[in-house]
Parts: C-alpha cells; sequence; structure tokens
C-alpha cells in the first residue's frame, strides 16, 4: 500500500511538472543570451525584412519600479546567405521598449538575405550575453506580391532569472545578468532532421524550401564564431559534437549535404535525394525534384492529395580532400513556404524538427534529441 501510494504521487508530479517544462521550452520564449534570425532583404526580389525586439524589464522584488534610465544594449553581426560576415550595428532599448527596424533603410541598409546574430558587444566587434532578456522575430516582406511571412529566432537560451548580483536593476549593470535555463531547455529548433506536407506543383501552385545550415562563422567546432564559447553555450548535433563546419578549403562551397525521403500519402517511397545547404539556401521543390509535380495518392474525397518528406542530416567532413575533421551531423532548420501563382496568397510555416533517432527508429538521442 505503501508503495502503491508513492508510486501515485510520483506519477502526479510528474503529470504536473511536465508541462510547465514544455512551456519553457517554447521557441518564443524570452531568450537570456542572444538569437540568430534569418532575414530575406534582397532589393532586386522585393524583398524587406523588419526586425522586431523586445526589451522587457524583469523587477527583482514584488512591486519593484525599474529605474528610468535603464538600458539594455543590443548589438547585431550580420552574415550573408554563405554566412561570410559583412556588417553590424548596434542600439540601446529603454524599459518596456520595442523597436521595429526595417533592413533595407539606414542605418542597417542590407542589400542582400542572410542571418542576423543579435546579443550586445561592449567593444562592438566580438558578441557576448545579453545583460537582459528580449523578445524577436523577422517580418519578412515581399513588397511585389504583398507577401507576409515571420521568421521565428533561433534562440541560444532561454531565460531563468537575473542574477541575484544585479538585483534590483541597475544602469547597465554588464554582461552575466540573464541566467539562462541550461540543458534540456537550450531551446533552439536546430535538429538533426525535419518534417514537412506540401500538395501535388503545379502551374499555380509552387512550393519552396528555406534551408538554414549554419557554417563555423556562426559558431565553430573548437568554440570560435559570432557564438563563441563559453560566452555562449555550445551548440549540439546529433553526435555530440558541437558547433558548425568551414567551407571547403579548396571550393568555399558547404559541405553540408542533407538527404530526403519522399512519401506519397499511402506511405508509398517515391524518391530519395540529397540537398545542398549552405547557410541561408532557398530553393523551390521542383528545383529539388521534379517528382512533386507527380499525382500522389488521392485518399479520399475529404482529402487533399499531397507529398510526406523526411530531410535528415548525413555525416560530412569539413575538407575531405585534406583529411578534414571529424565527420559531423551538422544540424539544422529551415521553413516551408507555398504560394499560388498571381496571387498574394501563400502558406508558410518552419518545418517540423526532431531528432534523427525519433523519426528512424522512435528512440531517444542524449544530446537533447538533437
Amino acid at each position: 500500500m505503501r508503495f502503491s501510494i508513492v508510486v501515485l504521487v510520483a506519477c502526479l508530479l510528474w503529470m504536473t511538472v511536465a508541462p510547465a517544462a514544455a512551456q519553457l521550452g517554447d521557441p518564443l520564449s524570452l531568450a537570456a543570451l542572444g538569437v540568430l534570425l534569418p532575414f530575406f532583404s534582397d532589393p532586386a526580389a522585393g524583398f524587406v525584412s523588419v526586425f522586431e525586439l523586445t526589451s522587457p524589464v524583469v523587477p527583482g522584488t514584488i512591486g519593484f519600479v525599474p529605474p528610468t534610465d535603464f538600458t539594455n544594449p543590443i548589438h547585431a553581426v550580420f552574415f550573408n546567405a554563405t554566412c561570410t560576415r559583412t556588417t553590424s550595428n548596434s542600439d540601446v532599448f529603454t524599459s518596456k521598449q520595442t523597436k521595429a527596424i526595417i533592413s533595407t533603410v539606414s542605418p542597417l541598409s542590407l542589400t542582400y538575405n542572410g542571418l542576423a546574430a543579435f546579443a550586445t558587444s561592449p567593444g562592438g566587434n566580438d558578441l557576448i550575453q545579453t545583460n537582459f532578456p528580449f523578445f524577436s522575430r523577422t517580418h519578412w516582406i515581399d513588397v511585389k506580391t504583398g507577401r507576409l511571412r515571420e521568421l521565428e529566432p533561433i534562440t541560444v537560451a532561454a531565460f531563468l532569472g537575473l542574477a541575484p548580483g544585479f538585483l534590483p536593476l541597475v544602469v547597465n549593470p554588464g554582461a552575466g545578468a540573464s541566467i539562462e535555463l541550461g540543458p534540456p531547455f537550450v531551446w533552439n529548433p536546430l535538429r538533426s532532421a525535419v518534417t514537412f506536407v506540401t500538395p501535388q506543383e503545379s502551374a499555380s501552385v509552387r512550393g519552396s524550401l528555406y534551408l538554414i545550415c549554419p557554417r563555423a562563422t556562426i559558431q565553430s567546432p573548437t568554440g570560435g564564431g559570432v557564438f563563441s564559447v563559453p560566452s555562449f553555450p555550445r551548440l549540439v548535433n546529433r553526435d555530440g559534437s558541437f558547433g558548425f563546419q568551414p567551407g571547403h578549403v579548396i571550393t568555399n562551397n558547404s559541405v553540408s549535404r542533407l538527404r530526403a525521403r519522399v512519401y506519397d500519402d499511402n506511405e508509398a517511397l517515391s524518391r530519395d535525394y540529397e540537398i545542398p545547404c549552405d547557410c541561408l539556401t532557398a530553393r523551390s521543390l521542383l528545383d529539388i525534384d521534379g517528382g512533386y509535380a507527380g499525382p500522389p495518392t488521392n485518399l479520399g474525397a475529404g482529402t487533399v492529395p499531397v507529398w510526406y518528406t523526411e530531410i535528415e542530416s548525413t555525416a560530412q567532413s569539413a575538407n575531405p580532400l585534406l583529411g578534414g575533421t571529424a565527420a559531423a551531423h551538422n544540424s539544422f532548420t529551415g521553413y516551408w513556404g507555398l504560394e499560388v501563382t498571381g496571387s498574394s496568397a501563400t502558406l508558410f510555416h518552419r518545418l517540423s524538427s526532431a531528432s534523427l533517432d525519433n523519426l528512424s527508429s522512435g528512440s531517444f538521442n542524449p544530446f537533447s534529441n538533437r
């Protein structure tokens, strides 16, 4: 009887803790240290991005009124579509302040697509973790078609609380005020596998993939990069390695390659192909594989015939011609978009992500299910 009661209590405690833990892994939760935001700012294509940043104040005591001169310096480092570092810019946020910063006008004046790393930088060069937590996202606007898309941040670490030594809040206390949750709540959507569902391609319905495979300039296997260790946590891969590989030493092309398997909606494997993935890669589905234009199985009048695709990382060496580094399963993420030709109508969302182990065998991955 006593044993049964203990088991029952343990189960009830697990049931009550699980939802809270899930909330702490929210991709749009407060970022403790920094974020990586995709953006599209190619003027020839008519692309403009708006970076939305919000810096709330988290009081340390009940009823505490934040000082009016509170500031949260934010510094952004921008990378082009091959993860080559280009420019940077700083701004200062005050209490409860939000800014929507346009990518194509001064002071940013970005004329390319890429990735933006947000944290802070006392010297205006290397990033360190921000003083206080912040929210962020990218609004991607296509001015030629009127299409609007939302891009969520790749958050380096979720926020837990403020360090006691910095309470109550004071002006610019320096890096270290924000405490991260730490594993397993180091939230970011980078995983070793993703899935998406898309209808048959046609003259009027076109799908595209937007894949994000960071390079070593974001974080290297030795801990360098814009999110350098130990200022930022290690971004862990499926095999326990961390960071990302550099470009090929000869061609400078990305070494990241992804494997994709396509099934129709009646479980039949249709195609098996590879996709090169370099930092920020945008490709139409028909450009990747013409099979998406074929008709899937129609499972009934009440369904839409669709293709189901699984994409997974493959172990790659950085520079195989020169011996390279140890092969690693680089983590990645991305988005799927569906456009209706001649219309502003669009569907757009981040790819469903999971560990390769989760999808292939239903087993867990010991490295935070990467």
